[in-house]
């Protein structure tokens, strides 16, 4: 009898220790890619910040040598939408997250802090 009681309580605890487990790994990517903030990434990108919170990774990112003014919006979000695809979708890194249900919310500023485009990257545009 104690087996069976043994065997019902980690059948019910087993998904909360996977989903514990996912929320450890997701707060160490973003954790790990938020230590490159105030870097910049190539010759005009600057990390400014990642932040993850239920099922969510935010990243923030600065386009250091243009302001929104100087170039197509409408493009620019075509773009960075193809690029992030391309890498959130992937299997390494966060790929796996993205396709089991984690949101990449992407928000790229000028250098004035103005908003250029905000958008976000989920699972259905990983198939």
């Amino acid at each position: 009898m104690l087996f069976i009681l043994a065997q019902v309580w980690h059948t019910q605890s087993a998904p909360e220790e996977i989903k514990q487990e996912r929320e450890r790994q997701l707060k160490g990517f973003a954790l790990i890619m938020g230590a490159q903030s105030g870097k910049v990434s190539d010759d005009s990108t600057r990390i400014d910040s990642v932040t993850y919170s239920d099922e969510v990774m935010r990243i923030s990112y600065t386009l250091t040598n243009v302001t929104k003014n100087e170039i197509d919006s409408d493009q620019f979000t075509r773009d960075a939408r193809a690029l992030a695809t391309s890498a959130f979708c992937n299997e390494k890194g966060l790929g796996p997250f993205v396709k089991s249900g984690l949101s990449i919310d992407l928000l790229y500023k000028d250098s004035t802090s103005s908003t250029i485009v905000e958008f976000q990257i989920g699972k259905s545009e990983c198939l």
